[in-house]
């Protein structure tokens, strides 16, 4: 598979994956906790000829999941309905041309933090769906240089994203930025507390560096 999902609700997990222009999403229930005995169970959700290549794919509701496209395509897919919806948007640049190690991807916030929010990182901004009513905003733009990659803590209800410039940014929920935290970093990580950021930085060829950086939200 291409990518993979684990469930917060099942024993299983969520996997896409493109072969000869057909992308297949499949949910399969790994193992009984019971017994520990093996039960590969393959259910295919979703089997239909696509442009793009598969970047990631994340559980949404239970049941439910999101595959994100290169092409710029991202699919709401059911366990019990199949496709629900497809959402166009501008693809990054960077992973058109296959470079998706800069986690160019959508990010699913749980039901008690966000109700019914996919996250995703387009070619301007991060942007959000609301899975409720199936409406798409932009809620950040560049701040200085391009959106590299972002994230969202669920225990403070923030976003961080690091720029192209190497700024680190905390914003609220809705997309406000809140602050520059780091400078020189181009890669960022908050702790599942929200309380430590992990930065990481490039110095030369041959160095980087690694930030603990602590801070009252």
């Amino acid at each position: 598979p291409t990518a993979l999902a684990f469930s917060k609700y099942h024993d299983g997990f969520y996997s896409a994956s493109r072969k000869e222009g057909y992308l297949r999403v499949c949910y399969t229930n790994e193992y009984n906790k019971a017994t520990l005995a093996p039960v590969i169970t393959n259910t295919i959700l979703h089997d239909t000829l696509v442009e793009g290549e598969v970047v990631d794919i994340v559980e949404c509701r239970e049941g439910e999941c999101a595959v994100y496209l290169s092409h710029g395509d991202i699919l709401r897919i059911s366990a019990d309905l199949g496709l629900q919806r497809v959402y166009h948007v501008s693809p990054p640049e960077m992973f058109t041309r296959g470079n998706s190690n800069l986690s160019y991807l959508p990010s699913y916030s749980t039901p008690d933090v966000h109700p019914d929010y996919l996250y995703y990182l387009d070619a301007e901004s991060i942007g959000r769906i609301d899975l409720s009513n199936n409406t798409q905003s932009e809620l950040i733009g560049s701040q200085e240089g391009f959106i590299l990659n972002y994230g969202i803590n669920q225990a403070t209800r923030k976003l961080y994203f690091v720029t192209s410039s190497k700024q680190v940014w905390l914003a609220t929920n809705d997309g406000q930025p809140v602050e520059v935290l780091r400078f020189a970093h181009s890669m960022a990580e908050l702790s599942p507390d929200g309380k430590t950021l992990a930065a990481v930085g490039y110095l030369n060829a041959k160095q980087d560096t690694l930030t603990l950086f602590r801070f009252r939200l």
